[in-house]
């Protein structure tokens, strides 16, 4: 769908700018608005993958080295333009700046790691989303993966504790959580810890330590849960078609949203019947 709605000037013949436009279309897909999403969301999503795709498009090999290069450094670990996950990756890294760039792709990385720095306060991150963090994350359709150290963050709240916590940027995923596009995993592991993202397609986008670093619990972590991945695949396909399945899901959120709403009328109006004041 994304790779029909992009338009090329020519034909890509190089193998990092193929792997660049893949990368687009793999995360632009991951992270699309759901079935039932408001016409708000959709639209600043429209408005910001449009700009991220010229960028990319606009960008010549060097300077997606050059960008791969600025956030492997800052995230501390070796990304590859050559390997799909590590192209993915640094997508997913520049998408999370949350404005819109007019310039090319060095200075988007560079915002992009400046904006990472500087995080504000995950609990205004999630009110800006529209989140409460009593809001529930889809389960995964198979069962969770019973080892020990690997614990599924299964409200909005525990993602928001995570990104405290670990000082990165998890809570912005909040949202993808709530819907069924990524679950998040909180890691322990020979004393270190580390933030796991799986996607509905399971796929792992995101392992991170504190301050996105790279530990021993980055690494036994993603091991395990691409195990744990290999179960989701097949499980994912045998599902209903996706229309119908992110309409079941929406439809749930709104139920969930309703009796919230519900439930903080009436503890409005019992707090104003308590406040009323008494005639003599």
């Amino acid at each position: 769908m994304y790779l029909r709605a992009i338009r090329l000037s020519a034909a890509i013949t190089n193998p990092v700018l193929l792997s660049a436009l893949l990368g687009l279309v793999k995360v632009g897909y991951q992270s699309a608005p759901v079935f039932g999403a408001t016409a708000v969301t959709r639209a600043r999503f429209n408005n910001k993958w449009s700009s991220l795709t010229r960028i990319v498009l606009r960008a010549d090999e060097a300077a997606i080295r050059g960008a791969m290069g600025k956030v492997g450094r800052y995230l501390r670990v070796r990304l590859r333009p050559e390997e799909p996950a590590d192209m993915q990756r640094l997508v997913w890294f520049l998408s999370d700046w949350p404005g819109l760039h007019n310039g090319d792709l060095g200075g988007l990385a560079s915002k992009a790691i400046r904006w990472h720095r500087q995080l504000g306060d995950p609990r205004e991150v999630v009110a800006m989303l529209g989140l409460r963090e009593s809001c529930q994350t889809m389960p995964p359709p198979i069962p969770l993966p019973a080892t020990k150290g690997i614990r599924f963050l299964a409200t909005v709240g525990e993602i928001v504790v995570e990104a405290e916590r670990m000082h990165h940027c998890v809570a912005f995923h909040a949202e993808a959580a709530v819907y069924g596009r990524l679950y998040i995993f909180h890691v322990e592991h020979a004393g270190a810890h580390a933030t796991i993202e799986v996607t509905d397609h399971a796929i792992i986008t995101q392992a991170g330590g504190p301050r996105n670093s790279h530990n021993v619990a980055v690494t036994w972590g993603r091991e395990q849960l691409a195990e744990w991945a290999r179960r989701l695949a097949p499980a994912r396909h045998a599902k209903p078609d996706s229309v119908a399945l992110e309409f079941a899901v929406w439809h749930r959120a709104v139920q969930r949203i309703e009796a919230r709403r519900r439930r903080r009328r009436q503890a409005a109006q019992a707090r104003r019947g308590r406040q009323a004041p008494t005639g003599d």
